[in-house]
């Protein structure tokens, strides 16, 4: 009978928290939409007085306010000028408080990211300042560029030291905080969403005001292997804050993090990234061919995963810019690219008809290759009674009507010459000459 009675109090308990959680959830839902409509109307300091409130009353909620504290940030900077001392107290103060390494991540990565976004508005004052010797350190807007890179490098630093934290939390754990969109597979984990964030700062040629004399460069082959062959690689170096060498690092993490994941979205997207990155960065010897390689290589290993058609858009991608640089009298290297191109896009439609992503980027490359273009530079001197030159470019164009008129004889045509309302007026007129060209 005890136990009976223990047991059904144990009940009670539980569902009076679900039902306190739930009724906590629905608070915060009705009041964030309440303060975005708010928002809607252009009451911009009614929203922030809401989210003031709504900050203090989710002490005991992290999410949800850090939720607010990015409305406020961001509220107050369309409110007032606020400074960028005040912003980054604000976020160490919540960052003090912080238990949870998920929290202090985050709050970690907001604060990289503001430092950031203050120095790209102001890139231009702090590349023409030397370093601060002497000046006190905690008003940031005296800052050199050498410290804003120091302090963004350390906050993401300590993001990337606490992967192993991070690996474990699904992003659905932080759907208040995320605005939802198509990439959930993608960045499946929180360190996912964080890691990829500091890659994105670490790519950018930010940090390089000064090199050092043996600065890191991408030369290594193994840079472009495959993907198992690539995360094992060791890039040796003395210059360890070089952007390259950090961000080479972080695919690594990533990359084996996914490589034995069930489902390959998230490694394939990875590895893609990985190598355009490096053909782009790397000054390595025959890398292009390297490149396609590598490409291709992931198109046999997943021929029959639908992740396979993420490859083939980049390598079509691939084929039609080398076809913008087909010569017609000089280099005809890439002549029949945009064919080449085009059987690889209708192929891939065929054969991956339910890979979304891909098709839309498929779709695009084909509308890219079919569309119709006709330019024509015709020589502005010429001498009378003579011929004269016209260079013809087109695309797609099978047949040209070409119409000569001798515009002397209508001499109001000079005014409307350079304008759009010439082309109507001249089909209309009887041509000096009319040829066809197949």
């Amino acid at each position: 009978m005890l136990f009976k009675r223990i047991g059904f109090c144990i009940i009670i308990i539980i569902n009076s928290l679900i039902v306190s959680a739930q009724d906590t959830k629905g608070n915060f839902a009705n009041k964030w939409l309440e303060i975005d409509s708010l928002l809607v109307h252009n009451l911009t300091e009614s929203a922030l007085n809401k989210v003031n409130l709504l900050y203090t009353y989710a002490e005991k909620y992290p999410m949800q306010q850090i939720k607010a504290l990015i409305y406020q940030l961001g509220l107050e900077e369309r409110i007032k000028e606020t400074s960028i001392n005040k912003n980054i107290q604000q976020l160490n103060d919540a960052l003090a408080k912080a238990k949870e390494p998920a929290i202090k991540a985050i709050l970690h990565t907001l604060i990289a990211k503001k430092y950031f976004d203050y120095f790209s508005v102001h890139r231009w004052q702090f590349y023409n300042r030397s370093t601060t010797e002497g000046i006190k350190k905690n008003d940031i807007e005296t800052w050199s560029a050498t410290d804003f890179f120091s302090a963004i490098n350390y906050h993401y630093q300590v993001v990337l030291k606490s992967a192993e934290n991070l690996k474990s939390i699904n992003l659905n754990e932080f759907n208040d905080l995320l605005i939802k969109g198509n990439t959930r597979q993608i960045r499946p984990s929180l360190f996912d969403l964080l890691a990829h964030d500091a890659l994105n700062y670490y790519k950018t040629s930010e940090g390089l005001i000064t090199k050092p004399i043996n600065y890191f460069t991408i030369n290594q082959a193994i840079a472009l292997a495959n993907c198992n062959e690539f995360v094992n690689a060791k890039f040796a170096t003395t210059d360890s804050n070089s952007h390259e060498f950090i961000s080479l690092q972080i695919f690594q993490q990533l990359l084996s993090f996914h490589l034995n994941d069930s489902n390959k979205v998230a490694l394939v997207d990875l590895d893609l990234e990985r190598l355009e990155w490096v053909n782009q960065q790397g000054i390595i010897p025959n890398k292009e061919a390297l490149y396609q390689k590598a490409l291709y290589a992931i198109t046999e290993k997943y021929s029959n995963n639908p992740v396979a058609a993420n490859a083939w858009v980049v390598i079509a991608r691939s084929l039609i810019q080398q076809a913008e640089h087909y010569q017609t009298f000089g280099d005809t290297t890439n002549r029949w690219d945009y064919v080449a191109a085009k059987k690889i896009i209708d192929k891939t439609i065929a054969d991956y008809p339910t890979e979304i992503f891909a098709l839309d980027a498929l779709k695009e490359l084909q509308q890219k290759i079919s569309t119709i273009n006709l330019h024509t530079i015709t020589e502005k001197i010429n001498l009378p009674e003579k011929p004269f030159r016209t260079l013809v470019q087109y695309k797609n164009i099978d047949t040209l009507y070409y119409k000569i008129i001798d515009i002397s004889k209508y001499q109001d045509w000079q005014d409307i010459y350079l304008s759009d309302s010439i082309v109507k007026i001249a089909n209309k007129k009887w041509p000096y000459c009319f040829t066809k060209y197949t």
